[in-house]
């Protein structure tokens, strides 16, 4: 690979790892809430006010680690944008400031790539300047689901056109991608080290395993889809860049598949009956390292043409 190529791969890895981030923050703080009310609702106790501190104390750490996430983003958006002028120029990337100008004034991709970094602007805003606005959550949802609508457009999917159902099916995949491996990484590293009592732990396993199990089954009927529209046969998938990166990708999210299902069958349960909760956030942070392979060979897919690419 190129300067170019490699910035591209870098650029997309840290844009899809911090977005996956995001969601996965918002859903845990969605999930916290929830263990808080029914903390509340239990009548109080040690076990209830315990809960509730669990709780905030997880949130608040949560929505801190959008001050880094949402910059991260927005630098990885910028540094996709710089590397695709150059490639689209076939210039080098020091050569590439006229081509960036004009990308962005005068074409559809960098008026998509123009929106997302302005979501990402104002997201980062939000973060750090807002951290305990009531409304945070819900305008950084906002802001996240036209981030990532400016990211499909300007995906492989675009060539369909931005009303096909490869758009339709591509944002679909991109989200629940980012549900899944923001929702593991999270609560690998987060929340579950923080470990609330038992009843309220069991209130955060919950929808974090059924959240998991249904973004896997969605990625997977829309992965069908989208490798057929850019292999065209199973022959593609062997001999050629794109293909292998799309086999490692196969492979780690295979593994990943297995580790979530141990947890789902064995880990969880194990810790929602106050043992075996250390292994199953082991488990977990195994897991978000494989999926965060996957994601950075789905960045190597972003500087590969498709075999089927016309």
């Amino acid at each position: 690979m190129d300067g170019t190529a490699l910035l591209q791969c870098g650029a997309a890895f840290a844009l899809n790892l911090a977005l996956a981030w995001m969601v996965g923050v918002l859903s845990a703080r969605w999930w916290l809430r929830r263990c808080a009310r029914a903390a509340g609702d239990g009548g109080g106790g040690a076990g209830a006010g315990a809960g509730a501190l669990w709780a905030a104390s997880a949130a608040a750490l949560l929505c801190g680690s959008l001050r880094w996430a949402a910059p991260l983003c927005l630098a990885g958006t910028a540094a996709a944008l710089w590397a695709a002028a150059a490639s689209m120029a076939g210039v080098p990337l020091s050569e590439s400031g006229a081509a960036l100008s004009m990308m962005l004034s005068q074409t559809a991709f960098g008026h998509a790539g123009l929106a997302g970094l302005a979501a990402m602007l104002a997201l980062s805003a939000l973060a750090w300047l807002l951290p305990r606005w009531r409304g945070l959550d819900f305008a950084a949802l906002m802001l996240l689901l036209a981030y990532a609508a400016s990211r499909v457009a300007n995906s492989h999917a675009a060539e369909q056109g931005l009303l096909s159902m490869g758009i339709a099916i591509e944002y679909a995949h991109l989200m629940l991608v980012a549900q899944w491996v923001g929702s593991v990484a999270v609560a690998g590293w987060v929340v579950l080290p923080l470990a609330g009592p038992q009843r309220a732990l069991a209130r955060y396993l919950r929808p974090l395993s059924d959240t998991a199990a249904a973004a896997l089954a969605g990625i997977a009927a829309s992965g069908i889809y989208n490798a057929w529209h850019a292999l065209g046969t199973v022959d593609n998938a062997f001999g050629n860049p794109y293909g292998t990166a799309l086999l490692v990708k196969l492979v780690l999210v295979a593994l990943a598949v297995a580790l979530g299902g141990y947890n789902k069958l064995v880990g969880f349960p194990a810790a929602q009956c106050g043992k075996g909760l250390g292994r199953a956030v082991a488990v977990l942070r195994i897991e978000s390292v494989v999926l965060a392979g996957a994601l950075l060979a789905a960045a190597v897919l972003v500087a590969q043409q498709p075999p089927m690419a016309g």
